[in-house]
C-alpha cells in the first residue's frame, strides 16, 4: 500500500503526500479559523476573477423596500412617457427631432448604464461591502435623477433600458456629434460600446419574453453605433471617447465577424469596423493599429464572402 503523510500548512488546511501522486490539499471545514476562510475566499474571488466580471451586479431593492402607492404611480408615469417616446421614434422625421435634442440625448445616456455595475468595478475586499456600495450607489444615481432614494426601481428600470435601446437605434441615423459639446456625447458613446462589448446575461440574452424575441440588447447597440459611424464627422468623436474601449471593441466585433449563427451581428461588425478605419488624423492610425492586431480579420473577410 502507499503510505500517505499529513502535512500542515496553514490553520484549518493539510497537505495529503502519497508515494505515487501529487501533493494535495484537503480542508478541515470543522477547525478552520475565521482568517483562513477570509484567505480562502480572497484566493476563490482571485482565480474566478475573469469569469465573475462578465455579469453584472444587481441589487433586487424590492426586497429591501415597501412600495406606496407613490412610488407605483410614479414608476407607471415613468414607463408610460417613455413609452410614448418610444413609440414616437419609429415614425420617419421624429428621429431628426429626438437626435438634435441635448436634454433627451442626456436622458438617454443615463439610463443606459444607470445601476449597471460589474464586479471588477467595485474596489472592495469583501463581499457585504461591495453590496452595501452598490446600493449606496443605487441611492446617489436615484437622487442625481430627482427620484427618492428608497423608491423600488428594478423592474422599472428594465423598461426604461429597453425603451431606450430602442429609441437609440431608430435615432441613432441623424446624430451629428459636432453639434454637440463633448461632455454630451462621451458619455452616450460610451454607453453604447459598452454594452456592444458587455458579456454579462443581460447584454446578450433576447428581451423578455425569449421564446417571442430573438433581438438582445447588444444587438440593437451594434446597430446604433453602426449608424452613428456612417457619418465621417462623428468617426474623430466615437474614437476619440472610446480609446480605451477600442480592444475590446475590435475583440467583440471579430468574434461576430466569425459567428455564421448571427449573420445581421455579422454585418453589422463589418460595418463599424470599415467606418471606424476610415478615421482620420492621429485617431485613425490608432485604430488601424489596433485593428491590426487580430490576424484573424483577413481570414474572417474572405469567409463572410464565400458565405
Amino acid at each position: 500500500m502507499n503510505g500517505v503523510n499529513g502535512v500542515k500548512l496553514e490553520d484549518g488546511v493539510t497537505e495529503n503526500k502519497t508515494d505515487d501522486s501529487k501533493p494535495q490539499k484537503t480542508i478541515d471545514y470543522e477547525h478552520i479559523s475565521e482568517e483562513s476562510l477570509r484567505a480562502l475566499w480572497r484566493r476563490l474571488r482571485s482565480s474566478n476573477e475573469k469569469r465573475v466580471e462578465n455579469e453584472s451586479v444587481k441589487i433586487e431593492d424590492e426586497f429591501l423596500f415597501i412600495q406606496s402607492d407613490q412610488d407605483r404611480h410614479l414608476s407607471n408615469r415613468c414607463s408610460s412617457v417613455m413609452n410614448i417616446f418610444r413609440s414616437l421614434s419609429f415614425i420617419p422625421g421624429n428621429d431628426m427631432i429626438l437626435s438634435h435634442h441635448p436634454g433627451f440625448l442626456l436622458m438617454i445616456s443615463q439610463l443606459l448604464c444607470l445601476h449597471h455595475v460589474h464586479y471588477s468595478e467595485l474596489d472592495t475586499q469583501d463581499c457585504n461591502q461591495s453590496i452595501e456600495r452598490t446600493s449606496k450607489r443605487s441611492i446617489k444615481e436615484k437622487e442625481a435623477l430627482g427620484l427618492p432614494s428608497g423608491w423600488c426601481f428594478s423592474k422599472t428600470l428594465e423598461s426604461l433600458r429597453e425603451s431606450s435601446f430602442c429609441i437609440m437605434a431608430n435615432i441613432s441615423g441623424q446624430l451629428d456629434f459636432s453639434n454637440f459639446n463633448q461632455s454630451l456625447y462621451t458619455p452616450l458613446i460610451q454607453s453604447v460600446v459598452h454594452w456592444v462589448t458587455c458579456s454579462s446575461s443581460e447584454a446578450v440574452d433576447p428581451f423578455p419574453p425569449a421564446y417571442l424575441s430573438t433581438i438582445t440588447p447588444q444587438r440593437l447597440m451594434l446597430e446604433a453605433l453602426s449608424k452613428m459611424s456612417i457619418l465621417s464627422s462623428n468617426l474623430q468623436p466615437i474614437v476619440r471617447s472610446i480609446k480605451e474601449q477600442i480592444p475590446a471593441l475590435f475583440k467583440t466585433l471579430v468574434l461576430l465577424l466569425g459567428d455564421r449563427t448571427q449573420q445581421v451581428a455579422r454585418e453589422f461588425s463589418l460595418v463599424i469596423m470599415s467606418n471606424l478605419s476610415q478615421t482620420g488624423g492621429n485617431e485613425g492610425v490608432e485604430v488601424a493599429h489596433q485593428l491590426a492586431n487580430f490576424t484573424q480579420v483577413i481570414s474572417l473577410l474572405l469567409k463572410f464572402l464565400e458565405d
